[in-house]
């Protein structure tokens, strides 16, 4: 993970971060369970004017809130029906299983209560209400052997 500073956070996160765990049973009888869980860290969605960003660090932001508005696209498609772009961005590609496949979805939205970050706040509040609008059907995986 890359750490910059900027004007709204001496210690900001320059990336996402996603950790994949994937579980694989092979019972006795040869058939197989997989599950496999998704833990993802959002670089948050920073204002540019806010943090005075410049050169490389500002192209990164731009970066992120490219991915972060094509992940917020993609959440709203799978919540309101529609076509979905996954492939818009390598983030919606990789959690694409996640979003609208056989899973379960939970966010953890973090705020802040200081005025000085109201618009990213309530903005995080707008997307955590489209991700609750998402219904999947998760069902459990087994791969039957042979006989």
């Amino acid at each position: 993970m890359h750490v910059e500073s900027t004007g709204m956070n001496e210690r900001s996160s320059r990336s996402h971060s996603i950790l994949i765990l994937e579980y694989i049973q092979v019972n006795k009888d040869g058939s197989r369970k997989h599950a496999k869980l998704n833990l993802v860290d959002l670089a948050g969605s920073e204002r540019i004017s806010k943090t005075g960003a410049t050169g490389r660090v500002l192209e990164e932001a731009k970066k992120i809130n490219l991915s972060l508005t094509v992940l917020g696209r993609v959440i709203s498609a799978l919540g309101e029906g529609g076509n979905v772009p996954f492939r818009e961005s390598t983030l919606t590609k990789l959690l694409k299983e996640s979003l609208g496949g056989n899973s379960k979805t939970a966010l953890i939205c973090t705020t802040s209560r200081k005025a000085f970050y109201a618009d990213e706040s309530i903005q995080s509040l707008h997307f955590a209400k489209r991700v609750k609008k998402v219904k999947n059907k998760a069902v459990k995986s087994v791969q039957l052997s042979p006989e």
